[in-house]
């Protein structure tokens, strides 16, 4: 409890070869499972135009080489993508994201077997040039109310930026686990 307990912004600039796309601040780096992971996107100082941003919970399981199927797991790492939320953002100087991590899934672990961490794994997609000019919304006025309309570019050069956080996803309380649950259950605390 007290480790998931404590909040501590975690402010991380995120960079292409070109600059500066925006930061991201996760409000801590440690979980317990049903929790939900908050973080906001800040693209208001930017020098590269973010178009959009898809943000996955990744499981990552790590396999001993010589316990490795070769035809199966040749690196002996496997990823699993549980929860995800993307957003398109062109125009966007602030947002936030709420990514819930499953009641399913398994906190991380190390055994002689296997080793279970976890991540956010993130994808930018990036204009690769400058917009062609009328490129941002016009305000339109009207009688009755404020209206924006605006028509995109038929297409966009852009590409591709991808960044992986780890983070750490610890086991829940089992009052919490049950009150959660769709089916009835019953706990008890033994001391």
């Amino acid at each position: 409890m007290t480790i998931t307990s404590r909040r501590n912004s975690h402010v991380y600039n995120i960079v292409s070869e070109r600059g500066s796309v925006g930061q991201f601040c996760l409000f801590k780096s440690a979980y317990r499972i049903g929790e939900e992971i908050v973080g906001s996107f800040d693209f208001s100082n930017s020098l590269i135009i973010c178009l959009k941003f898809s943000v996955v919970l990744q499981s990552e399981e790590q396999i001993p080489e010589d316990l490795c199927n070769s035809s199966k797991h040749s690196s002996g790492v496997t990823y699993s993508s549980f929860t995800s939320v993307s957003e398109h953002c062109l125009h966007t100087k602030k947002t936030h994201l709420v990514l819930p991590i499953p009641v399913t899934v398994c906190p991380e672990f190390v055994s002689d077997i296997v080793c279970l961490k976890w991540r956010l794994h993130f994808e930018f997609i990036l204009a690769s040039s400058p917009l062609p000019a009328g490129a941002s919304p016009v305000q339109l006025t009207s009688s009755h109310t404020d209206v924006a309309t605006w028509q995109g570019p038929p297409d966009i050069e852009v590409e591709t930026v991808t960044w992986d956080l780890p983070i750490k996803i610890l086991p829940t309380n089992p009052l919490n686990a049950s009150s959660i649950s769709t089916t009835r259950t019953s706990n008890a605390i033994v001391f």
